[in-house]
């Protein structure tokens, strides 16, 4: 028997709904919790399958690559991985020239979206997300690298 409106006539589908599924307090109880057990169920979902590629490519401590290259008489040094790279460390360690990173291979350094320009004698960490990147510099040039699975995290300009 549904419940009625006082002095309406008209049926109260709200309250038979509750004293079936139980009280507001209980239905918003478990609607948060089930929420909550959907985000975790996401969580482990993810953190499962980034695992499972780690272990695949055998990558340990999120570290795909540390080397110190020269570039070849093109100017180029082309770095693939089996698993995403999410970031690499690039020491220029040149006095006087640049290095160019980029996503994918390519036979001229590219400028704009997609690279990104590392200064003669600095250090620069990049976020790409790709498992080919290419470096351009200057043959028989020097460079530092470390890549990794993961993006770095920005850094906080004040203290």
């Amino acid at each position: 028997m549904e419940g009625h409106v006082a002095g309406t006539g008209q049926a109260d589908t709200a309250s038979h709904e509750y004293r079936v599924g139980g009280t507001v307090s209980e239905i918003t109880t478990t609607q948060q919790l089930a929420a909550e057990l959907l985000g975790e169920l996401r969580y482990v979902r993810a953190h499962t399958s980034r695992t499972a590629e780690l272990l695949a490519t055998g990558v340990k401590n999120n570290v795909l690559e540390v080397a110190t290259a020269t570039f070849n008489t093109d100017g180029v040094i082309s770095l693939g991985w089996s698993a995403v790279c999410g970031s690499i460390t690039v020491r220029n360690l040149s006095s006087s020239s640049t290095v160019t990173v980029a996503s994918g291979p390519a036979s001229v350094a590219p400028a704009g979206i997609g690279s990104w320009t590392v200064p003669a004698s600095t250090c620069d960490v990049v976020n790409v997300n790709a498992r080919v990147l290419t470096l351009y510099g200057t043959a028989g040039q020097k460079v530092c690298y470390q890549a990794f699975t993961i993006g770095a995290r920005p850094e906080s300009s004040g203290s």
